[in-house]
This record gives structure tokens, C-alpha cells and sequence, in this order.
């Protein structure tokens, strides 16, 4: 999997851009605080059925400044993860 996040620092949205290894996989996208606290989930296990880069829309105005981890796990075990940085 690759994965990308734009712009970042981030003010209110970014969007967050992926690819898969292979295709018809569950992808669960979750952004983590500092303290591993799960405080927002993009995706949880929804079916992506291709490999072609998949974008997604991140609105982060309700979250406070800070960093965060952008968390990306795909059913086969693979999982990675980005830092992202939120400034208001």
C-alpha cells in the first residue's frame, strides 16, 4: 500500500490519497492522537476493489491543533502509518 497526505500542516481539510497491492481488499483508515486514542475513523473495513489510487475528502476543523497519525490497515495485515500535523 502507498499512501499520501495533502497539504500537511493541515488547517481544516486535506485529502489523504492511497493505493492498493492488490485489489478487492477492506481498508480501515483511522486517525490516532499522541496518547494512541483513536479519535476519528475515515474508512472502517470498507471494500476497495481496485488498485488504482483512491482519494479521500479530511476534515480536521473539529479536532484541536497538533499532531496526529493517519493509520492505514488493510485486512491482509498490512498497515502503515503518516504523521499528520493539524494547525489552526
Amino acid at each position: 500500500m502507498t499512501a499520501d497526505i495533502y497539504p500537511n500542516p493541515v488547517s481544516a481539510t486535506s485529502y489523504i490519497s492511497f493505493a492498493l497491492r492488490s485489489s478487492d481488499c477492506n481498508v480501515k483508515i483511522e486517525v490516532i492522537d499522541l496518547l494512541g486514542v483513536v479519535v476519528h475513523t475515515l474508512y472502517d473495513n470498507i471494500k476497495v476493489k481496485r488498485m488504482t489510487p483512491e482519494i479521500v475528502q479530511f476534515d480536521s476543523s473539529d479536532l484541536p491543533s497538533g499532531i496526529y497519525s493517519i493509520v492505514f490497515s488493510v485486512d491482509s495485515g498490512e498497515r502503515i502509518a503518516h504523521e499528520l500535523i493539524i494547525s489552526h
